[in-house]
């Protein structure tokens, strides 16, 4: 199956030279790829490594940190005008096998009222990266992750653009949640792999000798989890079921305990956690403002 019509996407925000490796292994596997540059100032010398991988890519130049949304929407509407059916969604740290586009495409084609399919989530350093991948059949579900997702083009001109106000983070939940209204189903494939970081993996010593480990985000990650989440899911409640918030509040909890346990700058840490849930309720969207 060709997947000449597929356009891929990727933005870069002070991405290490890893993004290099990640972006080779994809590239001959889409029409072409639009690297969106979100960093305040660009490295240049990284954008030319970039442009240097292939001709297919097309740098779409930084106009300072806009969001993950903007990124987005960039990617979707260029190849929108240059005739792309079908739009790939990448982050830096996210690399895929041979084959795997293909694979994603021939699974969105299979039904037409079919909007996404992410493949499985594995991080490149963990033990199952090794083994190879099983058989699991592929299964609905209510929300996907950008990394190493398919989104079907007319679908998104359907269900509009995704929304810049949320900024980073739940940004591609709300589009799930976006495209459920509009009658679209989401598909895992899990025999894909999509190789992704999952958090930056920390370690310390409780007591001065018993090891823990944990994947920690910083607090202003954590601030756009929290707010756009509580915004969400007070917005969407209607169509989200009762596991789903529940699954919520368990990783809000878990994260308090974490920063209790563990993190440093704990002040800076809840002061934000305790921001986002007051921003989420009220609906104050955008970028941090401090």
């Amino acid at each position: 199956m060709s997947t000449s019509n597929v356009a891929g996407m990727v933005t870069i925000y002070h991405s290490e030279r890893t993004v290099l490796a990640n972006v080779r292994s994809y590239i001959n596997q889409v029409g072409k790829l639009y690297v969106v540059d979100n960093s305040e100032s660009p490295d240049l010398e990284l954008i030319h490594e970039l442009q240097a991988i292939s001709p297919a890519i097309v740098c779409l130049p930084s106009r300072g940190n806009e969001g993950l949304a903007v990124a987005l929407n960039r990617a979707a509407q260029q190849a929108i005008t240059e005739g792309f059916k079908h739009l790939l969604t990448m982050d830096d740290d996210s690399s895929l096998p041979a084959g795997a586009v293909e694979q994603l495409l021939a699974t969105i084609n299979s039904a037409d009222n079919i909007g996404m399919v992410a493949g499985g989530i594995v991080d490149p350093h963990s033990k199952k990266a090794k083994r190879p991948p099983k058989r699991p059949e592929i299964r609905q579900e209510l929300t996907l992750i950008t990394a190493g997702s398919i989104l079907k083009l007319e679908a998104y001109q359907k269900a509009g653009p995704f929304q810049d106000e949320l900024f980073i983070d739940w940004v591609d939940l709300e589009y799930s949640f976006r495209l459920s209204r509009h009658g679209y189903i989401l598909l895992t494939n899990p025999q894909i792999r999509v190789f992704h970081r999952l958090g930056i993996k920390k370690k310390t010593y409780l007591l001065g000798f018993i090891p823990y480990r944990w994947r920690s985000h910083n607090p202003i990650r954590l601030y756009y989890k929290f707010r756009n989440g509580t915004y969400i899911l007070n917005r969407d409640a209607d169509i989200i079921p009762e596991r789903y918030k529940r699954r919520f509040y368990k990783e809000l909890r878990s994260n308090i305990f974490k920063i209790i346990l563990a993190e440093s700058n704990k002040k800076r840490f809840f002061s934000l956690i305790k921001r986002a849930l007051r921003d989420g309720k009220a609906g104050n969207l955008g970028k941090l403002t401090e």
